[in-house]
């Protein structure tokens, strides 16, 4: 939970998931892509010593893994998006507010 710097200071929950996710998330998304990198060059290395059954494992490996750290990237960009609506949607619902209060139309 953050802190809204609105009137009042009232708690407005950052996302739905809690920060150890968050950190999580990002650990993961870098771990899969650094990884996928190496098993992609694993497999240029033995397609040069011409190992194509390993070559053909370790790069199936890496795509496999590229598409968990995108499925993950899409998902953490989501989150964010949402949030950023979330907070959107306040400050203007305070604008809105304040308006009303002071009477004023614009």
């Amino acid at each position: 939970m953050r802190l809204c710097l609105a009137k009042g200071y009232q708690k407005v929950p950052a996302t739905d998931q809690p920060p150890l996710r968050q950190a999580a998330s990002g650990r993961h998304i870098q771990s899969f892509a650094s990884i996928s990198f190496v098993l992609a060059q694993g497999a240029i290395i033995t397609i040069y010593f011409n190992e194509p059954i390993i070559a053909s494992i370790l790069f199936s490996g890496s795509i496999l893994l590229s598409t968990r750290n995108t499925r993950i990237t899409n998902s953490a960009l989501n989150d964010r998006l949402s949030d950023l609506k979330k907070h959107q949607e306040w400050e203007q619902y305070l604008k809105t507010k304040n308006r009303r209060r002071f009477g004023t139309t614009t």
